[in-house]
């Protein structure tokens, strides 16, 4: 069973806009044709009629009770737990951001992308003029993604109660050795920051 044709067609919704002066002009009769456009009783009885002609396949019994009850039930569901959410003031599940960047890598070296990146000059472009920027500024985003992860999978352990005694600073470590033996052969201009970094990261 699919949507009656049109129903939220863009091109029919382009035409309504034009037909009425664009977006900033006569606002009623663009949202009374939108309304009609879209239809959305129709749209319903569309999506009730695909989930029943759904529930007559044999074979999808069990997936058909699973979407019926996650259908039907979520209104009862959302009527009970909106106004609790609301009085509390946030969401059940929390929703957790993690970002990486080298203002969050302080394993190696303080300072943020202004301590160790070259690209930041210039307008963000230092590193378009010289190729030992360029390998600088990748070596560190090497570094700067291993130690995030690390950090990630670090916390995620210990919200599920799994850290135990983990070593993160030996971690770190070890991955940044790695990294700079892997990359040692390739970024020929670097020698001075591979002495540099083996010589930090030995201080960790």
């Amino acid at each position: 069973m699919s949507v009656p044709d049109g129903v939220g067609d863009p091109e029919r919704r382009a035409d309504v806009l034009r037909e009425n002066g664009g977006p900033l002009g006569r606002i009623d009769p663009v949202i009374g044709r939108l309304a009609q456009d879209f239809d959305l009783v129709i749209a319903d009885r569309a999506l009730d009629q695909l989930f029943a002609d759904l529930s007559k396949e044999p074979d999808l019994g069990a997936v058909c009770d699973e979407l019926m009850l996650s259908y039907v039930g979520f209104t009862f569901w959302d009527v009970l737990t909106f106004p609790i959410a609301q009085r509390e003031g946030g969401e059940f599940n929390e929703i957790r951001v993690d970002r990486i960047s080298p203002d969050d890598c302080r394993a190696i070296r303080e300072g943020g992308a202004a301590a160790m990146l070259k690209g930041v000059d210039f307008n963000h472009f230092g590193a378009f003029f010289s190729r030992r920027h360029r390998e600088n500024d990748y070596l560190w985003g090497r570094l700067h993604g291993a130690e995030r992860v690390i950090d990630l999978l670090v916390d995620a352990a210990r919200i599920g109660r799994a850290s135990g005694a983990l070593d993160v600073r030996s971690l770190k470590k070890q991955a940044f050795l790695a990294i700079l033996d892997t990359e040692a052969a390739h970024l020929t201009d670097s020698d001075e920051l591979f002495t540099s970094l083996r010589a930090e990261i030995a201080r960790i």
